[in-house]
C-alpha cells in the first residue's frame, strides 16, 4: 500500500461491506487502484466479488493482483487494458 493511499483505505476498510486487498497510486505511471472485496447481497443471496474500486473492473485472482513492469513499477493488467 503506497503512503499516499493509506488514509482512504483505512477510511474504506471501515465500511462493513468492503475489504481493502491492495492499493498503488499508480505513481504518475499507470492509473490509480484500490482493489477491494466487496460483499454485496442479491435477495437471500451474499456474494463476494474482487473488484478495483476506482474503475469498477472485476478482478478475476484472489491475490497477487499487481504485476511488476520491466521498470520495477507495478500494475494491473485488467486495468491497464482499459
Amino acid at each position: 500500500m503506497d503512503k499516499c493511499m493509506k488514509k482512504l483505505c483505512k477510511l474504506l476498510d471501515s465500511h462493513p461491506s468492503i475489504t481493502v486487498l491492495g492499493s498503488c497510486c499508480g505513481h504518475g505511471k499507470y492509473p490509480p487502484s484500490i482493489i477491494v472485496k466487496s460483499r454485496e447481497q442479491y435477495d437471500s443471496k451474499i456474494k463476494f466479488k474482487i473488484i478495483d474500486l476506482i474503475t469498477h473492473i472485476e478482478i478475476p485472482r484472489k491475490r497477487n493482483f499487481y504485476k511488476k513492469d520491466k521498470k520495477g513499477y507495478y500494475y494491473i493488467p485488467e486495468i491497464q487494458n482499459e
